[in-house]
């Protein structure tokens, strides 16, 4: 049995994980893979506590077969050693992550970048969450594939027999 690690930001709490990771794991155990999930917390950490997450990362992928990112960049030189190692790396991502949050200074845009390019460069496929982000990823990927985040619909439905009004309600779950 195959053996995929996925490596995300965030909790399975997280709407990228939950709505796309956790959302593919039964499909990717159906389909023979053994699946396991390792998660780093979100936010502002120093460069030491970043360096040492992002080689632990890399020690861990070596046990695995295979390697699905999701949102989560690799800069040089972890991206060099992923890609040494030859195992297949897929890069998830549904948001432009090569931008920083609005809540930090553009200053640091170009790492954001270089990490997003040198990510896609390292990887053998990438999914994006819409045609704006494929398009954004194909300079630096061979294969870039466009897989909306969607709601399951065996589990929510609207119940089109209840009269709700003139009114249109739009939902929208996300943290950027």
């Amino acid at each position: 049995m195959p053996r995929l690690l996925m490596l995300g930001i965030g909790s399975v709490k997280t709407p990228n994980l939950r709505v796309r990771a956790m959302a593919l794991t039964p499909y990717l155990e159906k389909a023979g893979f053994s699946v396991s999930l390792k998660t780093v917390p979100h936010g502002n950490r120093s460069r030491t506590k970043r360096a040492l997450s992002l080689l632990g990362d890399l020690l861990m992928s070596r046990r695995f077969d295979a390697v699905l990112l999701f949102r989560k960049t690799f800069p040089f030189p972890f991206s060099s050693f992923m890609k040494s190692f030859g195992k297949p790396v897929i890069f998830d991502f549904d948001d432009a992550v090569w931008l920083p949050s609005p809540a930090e200074t553009l200053a640091g845009a170009s790492v954001y970048r270089r990490n997003f390019e040198r990510t896609l460069r390292m990887a053998r496929a990438a999914l994006a969450g819409n045609a704006y982000l494929a398009e954004e990823a194909k300079s630096f990927c061979p294969q870039v594939h466009v897989l909306p985040s969607a709601v399951d619909g065996e589990r929510f439905h609207p119940d089109l027999r209840k009269k709700r009004g003139d009114r249109f309600v739009l939902g929208w779950t996300g943290t950027s």
